[in-house]
């Protein structure tokens, strides 16, 4: 069953480097962007949010197999001037 990341970010010039590496990382584990950051649109409701990124992973294992790599851990070291930013993982749901 697929699983997606949710990462929501501020926009820095710190964190370029990091989102650079990160998307390489997730294609050569098979993740999928799913969407172009930064242009999420609140339809309904009062939302303030930073600019996210939606990616989509074979499975909650594979997503927490690159998390825990020694690979992400260089790419997030990359980010650590950078503002804070929030990153989630759920599982699909079953069709």
């Amino acid at each position: 069953m697929p699983a997606y990341m949710v990462s929501q970010y501020r926009n820095s010039k710190e964190l370029d480097a990091y989102r650079a590496a990160a998307t390489a990382l997730n294609a050569k584990h098979g993740a999928r962007i799913l969407t172009k950051p930064g242009t999420a649109r609140c339809v309904e409701g009062d939302w303030q949010a930073d600019p996210m990124v939606l990616i989509e992973f074979a499975s909650m294992e594979a997503a927490h197999e690159l998390f825990a790599s020694k690979e992400y851990a260089e790419v997030k070291a990359t980010r650590k001037n950078a503002p804070p930013l929030t990153i989630v993982v759920m599982d699909g749901a079953a069709t």
